[in-house]
């Protein structure tokens, strides 16, 4: 995990754990590293934190409805059926099936959502939630010299006017030593992108040095609302060869 400071002080929380099977991976002994550049407030450590408690009940929740979800659907149908069955031979309804299938159903859907409900709070569910929330709690941070040289860089691409940032891609990726790029950071800021392919259009335009063509481009990024200082960030860490081809 890392924590960035932005340019006006606010803070970027980059992690790995964006998918169920992820958040998961964690819960199996797992040594999980934190890095900052300068040292973040206990504050921002302590929202990160709660966003991934949040996960992880959310992928747990998920996780023990999909592992249960035929059993509970077993169960839900032998409900319905008892009370069809039930309601048709020992109660009289005033419409006879109708009746009987919309009260049935009704019992079924109770009997699957309780079912749920019930396995959330068990006590298997209940060890996985401890489990991983222990991993979380159990994140070192610590500083990296290429973290901070990223979030120096992060600040100085926000302190450019938007029209400037294209072109001053080369200039910045020189302030990024050899042994800092293609690292994990690099990865989440990747990630926390709404699509990773804008990254490859980024380098097809910089093909193309017309100032109307990355004009173009940049006005697709802010409807997208892509976060460009980001954006840049990520492509400034890109190995030297991956920029230096589109203006071949």
């Amino acid at each position: 995990m890392y924590h960035l400071y932005r340019r006006d002080g606010s803070s970027v929380l980059l992690h790995p754990f964006h998918t169920d099977e992820e958040i998961l991976r964690i819960a199996g002994n797992q040594t999980i590293s934190g890095f900052y550049g300068r040292e973040p407030q206990v504050e921002a450590i302590t929202a990160l934190r709660s966003r991934l408690y949040q996960r992880v009940d959310a992928a747990v929740g998920r996780h023990v409805r999909e592992r249960l979800f035929i059993p509970k659907f077993l169960a839900a149908a032998g409900v319905f059926l008892l009370s069809f069955f039930f309601l048709s031979l020992v109660i009289l309804t005033p419409i006879p099936v109708l009746d009987e299938l919309l009260i049935s159903s009704a019992a079924a859907v109770a009997a699957y959502i309780g079912l749920g409900r019930l396995q959330n709070a068990s006590e298997r569910a209940s060890q996985l939630r401890i489990r991983l929330r222990g991993a979380i709690d159990a994140v070192h941070f610590s500083h990296d010299p290429c973290v901070e040289i990223a979030e120096r860089l992060l600040a100085d691409i926000e302190s450019l006017p938007d029209e400037r940032l294209l072109q001053e891609l080369p200039r910045l990726q020189q302030q990024i030593p050899e042994e800092c790029r293609e690292t994990e950071l690099a990865g989440h800021i990747r990630a926390r992108l709404p699509d990773v392919h804008r990254l490859e259009s980024m380098l097809q335009a910089l093909r193309n040095p017309s100032p109307g063509v990355q004009e173009v481009l940049h006005q697709k990024l802010l409807r997208q609302k892509v976060d460009i200082p980001l954006l840049m960030l990520a492509l400034a860490l890109e190995p030297v060869s991956a920029v230096a081809q589109g203006f071949e």
